[in-house]
């Protein structure tokens, strides 16, 4: 694994500063909000059943802003998003 990525570092500091706009619409107690955080969810779960090794590389196809980019970084995985 290749330490201080640069890419990775970016993007976490890109994802991190999500605009409040969205966080207020996806993070609020509305319908999008609730479908959001439930996919989210979902997410994490499904990640934890199949227990991926670090370094493997996921794909996250309609993206978005990449609202769940976290999730797949925190175990060390590598995100391709379209």
């Amino acid at each position: 694994m290749i330490q201080n990525n640069p890419y990775k570092n970016y993007y976490k500091n890109l994802f991190d500063s999500i605009p409040d706009y969205w966080d207020s619409i996806y993070n609020k107690d509305t319908f999008f909000g609730y479908h959001y955080q439930r996919r989210r969810q979902q997410i994490a779960e499904l990640l934890y059943m199949t227990a991926p090794k670090p370094d493997q590389t996921v794909l996250d196809v309609g993206c978005g802003a990449g609202g769940y980019f976290p999730i797949y970084l925190s175990p060390g995985l590598i995100v391709n998003g379209i």
